[in-house]
Order: C-alpha cells, then sequence, then structure tokens
C-alpha cells in the first residue's frame, strides 16, 4: 500500500486550485479572489479529494460542496513532488480528502463522522465568532487529533469573509464551529 505519511508530505507542498476556497490544501490566489462569502446561519461543507496511485502518480483532484451535493468539479495539483514507495504498483490507489465543515451554533462541538473506511490524518476544530458584517471577530482552537495538523487554523480563518447578517452594523455576533478534517482511504484495484 502506498505510504500515507509519505503522500501527504508531498501533497503538502503542493498548491491544489479548486474553484471555491477550501484551505487545505490552499487554494490558488486566481480561485480564492473569485470566492462568494461564507455562510453563517447554516451548516455547510467543502472537500477536495486527490487520487494517488500506487507509484506516486497523482491521478486525480476533485472539489465538492454541499451547495451543490450532486456535482463535482476538477481540480489541479500543481507543484507536488512524485510519491514513490518500493514494492507499490499502479493498481494500488489512495484518496486523500481535505475537507471543510462549518456549524453555525453555540452549542458544543459535534462529533465529525468520517465515510467507512476512511482513517482519519489528522483534525482540528475551530470556535468562531463572526460580526454582523461577516468578519471573523474570534477564533479558538478547541480540539485537534491525529499524526497530521491541518494546515488551517485561525489566521487563515480570520482572512475568510462570512455573509453579512444584518444591515449597517446592526444584528448581533454569530457562533459556529468549522471543523478542518484530513482523511485517506487506500485500495487494490481489480
Amino acid at each position: 500500500m502506498l505510504n500515507l505519511a509519505l503522500a501527504v508530505a508531498a501533497l503538502s507542498a503542493a498548491a491544489v486550485s479548486a474553484p471555491a476556497s477550501i484551505s487545505a490544501p490552499t487554494p490558488t490566489a486566481s480561485s480564492a479572489a473569485s470566492t462568494p462569502a461564507l455562510m453563517s446561519h447554516s451548516p455547510w461543507w467543502e472537500t477536495v479529494t486527490v487520487t494517488i496511485t500506487g507509484d506516486g502518480q497523482t491521478k486525480g483532484c476533485e472539489y465538492r460542496t454541499s451547495m451543490l451535493p450532486e456535482e463535482s468539479k476538477a481540480c489541479d495539483v500543481v507543484g507536488g513532488q512524485e510519491m514513490t514507495q518500493a514494492g507499490a504498483t499502479k493498481e494500488q490507489i489512495t484518496r486523500l480528502t481535505f475537507e471543510r465543515r462549518f456549524r453555525p451554533t453555540a452549542d458544543a462541538v459535534a462529533e465529525d463522522h468520517l465515510p467507512s473506511g476512511d482513517t482519519l490524518l489528522g483534525s482540528q476544530v475551530l470556535a468562531l465568532a463572526i460580526d454582523p458584517k461577516g468578519v471573523v471577530a474570534g477564533c479558538k482552537i478547541v480540539a485537534a487529533s491525529g499524526d497530521l495538523t491541518p494546515d488551517y487554523g485561525c489566521k487563515e480563518a480570520a482572512a475568510e469573509q462570512f455573509e453579512a447578517s444584518a444591515k449597517s452594523g446592526q444584528g448581533i455576533t454569530r457562533s459556529g464551529y468549522m471543523s478542518i478534517l484530513v482523511y485517506a482511504h487506500s485500495e487494490e484495484l481489480v
């Protein structure tokens, strides 16, 4: 099987261009500039899944969002290193998924469930305060797990723009939790 640590290390050095602003891995500047404001009043998710063959070649990149759950869009991995491992074959593939989930609540954080058969490599949960203008006014990392810490934290969350909740300064600050997950699934093609 492909060494997941090796695959993650190579992808961490790569840039992924996706049609929206999933931040782990980081999108290119051109895709981030066209990103609409994020919703702060209802739950949402985004994923980037990169498929890697056992001989270290990136075979695909797919972006999905809860806004259009039945649709997927291609994305590109740019600048990644080739990942090779002795004994690995082209018939072995690994899918690495970088996911961002948002829940608009001030309640305790809920458990993040993974698709069946996937292995969690790392996660981080951020508690966010979003002001009436849609700006992240406060952020705190409240949970982290796994061997791989996602490269998305309060600095990156503060750069996000959420939808405004009220006109010109009226309204209240909203609270929510953003989970950043990195997980993998390996399989042998027959």
